[in-house]
């Protein structure tokens, strides 16, 4: 964490295992979409969201619902893995569920527990985040293209969910990418 807070690490993913919606709200408060006094405001909003995130963890304990212990906590991250393998063409729910020995009700509940999102939303962010490291290393591929690498069929749907996700489309997230370097 100090080093992201010091500009000496980028990606909060790596810090430690947050739930998707709180490393979303890490990296937007890392990289503000707005400049100036935008960028105040912005952060603001965001601290406000991540205090929102937090106060529903704490919700969800006092519901008594508990989080995954030994061997379903490695099935729950197997999943995981295996979810992340092929971001193009991920296996779905009843496969995947099948493929660590267990109902696909018991792994959504287990891995939103664990992980603070859905598997479908983290598979949804997982993208993003590969859209995003891509642009940011220079990436040449066409935006509909980059799409459907990332398992998209629609351009226009990874637009949405990119601006969604950044706060800006992807096109412009690559402009100023190539200016920063």
């Amino acid at each position: 964490m100090r080093e992201a807070l010091s500009s000496k690490r980028d990606d909060m993913a790596a810090t430690a295992p947050l739930p998707a919606s709180m490393r979303t709200l890490a990296q937007a408060l890392l990289r503000p979409a707005y400049g100036g006094a935008m960028a105040h405001i912005y952060r603001q909003a965001k601290v406000l969201e991540l205090l929102a995130h937090q106060f529903d963890i704490l919700g969800e304990m006092r519901t008594g619902l508990t989080m995954p212990l030994g061997h379903e906590l490695r099935r729950v991250r197997e999943a995981r893995e295996r979810l992340l393998v092929d971001l193009r063409d991920p296996p779905d729910l009843a496969s995947l569920a099948a493929a660590v020995g267990m109902t696909p009700r018991r792994l959504n509940r287990s891995f939103r527990l664990l992980f603070g999102t859905t598997i479908f939303d983290y598979l949804r962010d997982a993208r993003l985040d590969a859209a995003r490291a891509a642009l940011e290393a220079g990436s040449t591929l066409p935006l509909k293209q980059l799409a459907r690498e990332l398992g998209y069929n629609q351009a226009s749907n990874f637009v949405t969910a990119f601006r969604r996700r950044f706060g800006v489309p992807p096109g412009f997230y690559r402009r100023v990418s190539e200016s920063d370097h």
